[in-house]
């Protein structure tokens, strides 16, 4: 059996684990309980049926949240504008005054 070093084994197993899956697809289709295949486009999403109260009850609630949203959405924050800081910086004096009670 030929030595191999690590580099080249880095490339034959990198090599491996993106062919074996490839093989494995190749060999075997996945296919449904029924035996279609899933070669069919998916189906788009479709809106959950409601009673008509129900999509007042959702118009309603949107047009509120957007009501209560629309002054937030117009602020603009200025870019100077700082995160809260967790630590407080420390000035270079205090640094040294602190290193000096380390000592």
């Amino acid at each position: 059996m030929k030595r191999i070093n690590r580099r080249q084994f880095g490339k034959l197993a990198a090599g491996a684990a993106v062919v074996i899956p490839l093989a494995r697809a190749a060999a075997f289709p996945l296919t449904h309980p029924d035996g279609a295949a899933q070669d069919a486009a998916p189906k788009s999403a479709t809106k959950p049926a409601l009673a008509k109260e129900q999509e007042e009850k959702v118009a309603k609630a949107v047009e509120r949240r957007n009501k209560q949203l629309g002054p937030m959405r117009e602020r603009v924050l200025p870019y100077s504008a700082e995160p809260a800081f967790v630590f407080q910086v420390q000035s270079p004096a205090r640094r040294e005054q602190s290193g000096k009670e380390q000592s």
